[in-house]
């Protein structure tokens, strides 16, 4: 028992920052070396039907544009490129639309159809992004809540690489179009922030690797970071 906990705490680092009572958490796999520099396609959960439509696509096209400037995805597939690349496979955009919405409903990744869109769209893994608003539960005290997350995975595994994510209680106030929008925008902000911040190499490993044999060492040139 004591080595499986040992197993599993090397496995994740998970940091929970209490804000009054609300909460930002991140988990991360200890080593994500093995995961800098894959392509990746975003999976982008539907829009919140608060926000409309032309506010909803400026916010995709800024995180698009933000996750597209980091050195750590060698390719990051949009949902568009997504469409462009299995234009030619109905049957495999169907299988991507089910599986992008299994997956965000229930956490859950379909190996079957990640088998087949993983070499459709040549990628090696699945980065989802959220945005929901709903109902308060019974310890949250306002009448909505609002979460934003985001999600890298590596699909045919199921393995969930790094999540990073939080939700807020909202007021009546803030479900005002305008000041739901600002709330939605800002806690995005946030959280990819936590994201980027989050997924890089940090410099001891980096150190480390040129500590290792030289046909085993995985050197920060050749990644191009």
């Amino acid at each position: 028992m004591k080595r499986y906990l040992l197993n599993w705490i090397n496995a994740w680092v998970v940091i929970t920052l209490l804000v009054g009572c609300q909460s930002v958490v991140l988990q991360s796999q200890h080593d994500l070396l093995p995961h800098i520099r894959k392509p990746t396609a975003l999976l982008i959960h539907s829009r919140p039907s608060q926000l409309d439509a032309e506010a909803w696509g400026t916010l995709v096209s800024q995180v698009q544009e933000r996750l597209s400037q980091r050195k750590e995805f060698r390719v990051l597939l949009t949902p568009q490129q997504q469409q462009q690349r299995l234009k030619a496979s109905p049957g495999l955009r169907t299988d991507l639309r089910l599986y992008r919405t299994t997956l965000i409903l229930t956490g859950i990744s379909d190996r079957a159809l990640a088998n087949r869109l993983v070499p459709g769209l040549g990628v090696e893994q699945f980065l989802v992004f959220q945005v929901e608003v709903y109902p308060c539960t019974e310890q949250c005290q306002g009448p909505e809540q609002l979460l934003v997350r985001f999600i890298l995975r590596e699909p045919t595994s199921g393995e969930v690489v790094l999540r990073t994510r939080k939700n807020i209680q909202l007021e009546a106030d803030d479900l005002e179009i305008e000041a739901l929008k600002s709330e939605i925008i800002d806690l995005v902000d946030e959280v990819l922030s936590s994201f980027e911040d989050a997924y890089v190499v940090p410099w001891h490993q980096w150190r480390y690797e040129h500590l290792k044999p030289s046909d085993r060492r995985v050197l920060r040139s050749k990644l191009e970071l």
